[in-house]
């Protein structure tokens, strides 16, 4: 029953780490603004960490549960995704430099190529779980 207790706590560290961290960097913001953080801010965080957050809580009840973390089609289906997403951003970063003019500020620019392959790559993974990976005989 030790050993059980002790395995259910260990998996629970990763989200309850991530929700300390979300919260850490929140009170920076606010402590380095000397107001609380505007909604945008609090949004744009809370994005990044909210499904981090959500698939580390249903990593560690699939593990409590013994359910497999990763199967043979999962991991198939994020080396396709992986690969579409660096092809396809290959052509949104040549976008984003040759519209350079349209953003005055280099940390939007990035902010915004790194957003798109972050977004990329959850369409191509959303669609190759919908669809299925290819086939080795497909083009």
């Amino acid at each position: 029953m030790q050993t059980r207790i002790k395995e259910l706590n260990t998996s629970f560290m990763v989200p309850i780490l991530l929700g300390i961290a979300w919260m850490g960097i929140m009170t920076l913001i606010w402590i380095r603004r000397g107001e609380f953080p505007s909604i945008q801010s609090f949004a744009i965080v809370a994005f990044f960490f909210a499904p981090q957050f959500f698939w580390a809580f249903k990593k560690a009840l699939d593990k409590s549960k013994s359910i497999p973390l990763k199967d043979e089609l999962i991991r198939m289906i994020d080396i396709y995704a992986s690969a579409y997403t660096f092809k396809i951003s290959i052509w949104v970063w040549f976008a984003i430099y040759f519209f350079r003019a349209e953003f005055p500020d280099p940390g939007k620019m990035v902010f915004f190529g790194i957003l798109s392959s972050f977004l990329i790559f959850g369409l191509s993974r959303f669609y190759l779980r919908t669809a299925g990976p290819p086939h080795a005989n497909q083009n």
